[in-house]
């Protein structure tokens, strides 16, 4: 059997296991069954030592997931007699802890509803009916896209050796502002002194236990915040300035954007915070009665994400995790962000840019923060107010566009009429002259955004950002949704 091809063995062992433990045709080495079967194996031995009859592994699946926005505004009351019996014949599955908390009374209906469909999801005629069966209760298709988030603290290294500007801090800026200014008013008599102030600090014990409570306090406490109890996700890991976690796609921007808001303490102008945070600023977090440090206003992270059917093969999703991470360091520079979106017909879209307006590491300033206006444009195109066929629109005209080495500084001017255009052309409330003047503004500033961003690249970056957006706004993901 060893020399034979997997699907020609005939082992008996492999064939008799339990598709959760073995794929068909799938064979296991040693170290990989350990892995596969350890948290069954864990969980019966918990089952002997408590007594309890049902002991269940706590693993929040990507269909669960992709399902929770939908399960959220679901109405028990309004589910179908046919329906509710076939939940209550069907396991239940785990939950992300604010759903559990924010639908405990309904809790254990709503955690059957992925486990029926993944009953029946090799048995096409069953899904359908079933898929069915749920879109007339939830009033729309059952989410099937979940996302992926891995965010990482950017030049950790120099942070701890305090070898570059950013990471530098003078004497005089370490202390108390009273002592400070009674020791500069000192210094004007003593240039010795003064030229001691303007020394730059060397890394001590001190700062790295600085360094280490901050992302302690980041780890343990906020990126839990940030994933679970502000959004509907679930972390998967975090530790030090790495995190990685499991969101429902309408959450992913917030989400992403709350974690870079937290890791360094400070929230740009016009920039809003999740109820629940009571304060933060100058590298502090005040959350749930507790001052908490962290890295300060100079730190700064990239993250980068991925929006996945739940069906995609989990190793080319966390592969592009990765690939997405690294792209929003390089191609972003790093205190930025990358999205990727991987489409169930095979096709991909992308998207990289700044968090922020302003950012530590350099002195640019772009005209808007760009995971806001990102987030802002998604809920446009899920609202009523304009339709999503603008933004195909505008990606044909934008392949039809001359160079960039034709027009010159021409080119803002020009994709902001093609965006006006298209945008005022799909407009859904032309008697509405305040929301009209909205989106003709929204337009213009997505076009000076685009010439900031990507200077020479204008409208390939521009078609990367108004795809990821249309299909963040995509089946009422974001906004109130199209009639």
């Amino acid at each position: 059997d060893l020399f034979r091809a997997p699907q020609k063995r005939q082992a008996l062992l492999w064939k008799n296991l339990p598709l959760s433990w073995a794929k068909e045709g799938e064979q296991l080495c040693a170290l990989c069954a350990l892995k596969r079967l350890w948290p069954t194996l864990f969980a019966q031995e918990v089952k002997g030592i408590t007594g309890k009859e049902q002991v269940r592994r706590f693993v929040v699946s990507t269909h669960t997931m992709a399902l929770v926005r939908d399960l959220v505004k679901a109405n028990v009351s309004e589910l179908p007699k046919a329906l509710e019996a076939e939940l209550r014949n069907g396991e239940r599955v785990a939950m992300p802890a604010r759903f559990a908390r924010e639908r405990s009374t309904d809790l254990d209906m709503l955690a059957r509803v992925p486990a029926l469909l993944d009953a029946v999801r090799n048995d096409e005629d069953e899904r359908c009916r079933i898929e069915s069966k749920l879109k007339a209760w939830l009033g729309r298709n059952p989410e099937a896209y979940y996302g992926l988030i891995l965010f990482d603290g950017d030049k950790m290294g120099a942070w701890l050796q305090g070898n570059e500007p950013f990471a530098r801090l003078k004497f005089e800026d370490c202390w108390h502002t009273q002592v400070k200014n009674a020791v500069q008013e000192k210094a004007r008599q003593c240039p010795e002194l003064r030229r001691y102030l303007e020394e730059h600090r060397p890394p001590s014990p001190a700062r790295h236990a600085a360094i280490s409570a901050a992302l302690n306090s980041f780890a343990l406490h906020l990126a839990r915040y940030a994933v679970e109890e502000a959004h509907h996700g679930k972390l998967l890991y975090a530790g030090g300035d790495d995190v990685m976690a499991m969101v429902p796609v309408a959450e992913l921007l917030s989400c992403m954007r709350l974690l870079r808001l937290l890791y360094a303490g400070h929230v740009p102008d016009d920039v809003s915070l999740p109820e629940g945070i009571h304060r933060v600023a100058n590298g502090f977090v005040h959350i749930h009665g507790r001052l908490l440090r962290v890295m300060g206003e100079r730190a700064t992270a990239s993250a980068g994400a991925v929006v996945a059917h739940h069906m995609t093969p989990l190793g080319r999703v966390l592969n592009q995790l990765r690939d997405a991470e690294k792209q929003a360091k390089s191609l972003g520079g790093r205190d930025a962000f990358s999205i990727r979106v991987l489409k169930r017909s095979g096709g991909a879209v992308a998207t990289v840019a700044r968090w922020f307006r302003t950012s530590p590491l350099d002195g640019d300033t772009l005209p808007e923060h760009p995971s806001v206006l990102l987030e802002e444009l998604a809920s446009v195109l899920g609202g009523k107010l304009l339709s999503r066929r603008a933004v195909y629109h505008v990606l044909a005209q934008l392949e039809r566009l001359p160079d960039r080495t034709l027009v010159g500084d021409r080119m803002s001017a020009m994709l902001e009429a093609v965006l006006t255009r298209q945008f005022m052309r799909q407009f859904q409330s032309p008697e509405d002259n305040k929301e009209k003047e909205r989106i003709r503004r929204l337009a213009s500033r997505i076009a000076e955004l685009s010439c900031a961003v990507a200077q020479g690249t204008e409208a390939e970056w521009l078609k990367g950002f108004l795809s990821v957006a249309e299909f963040l706004g995509r089946e009422g993901r974001m906004g109130d949704g199209h009639e």
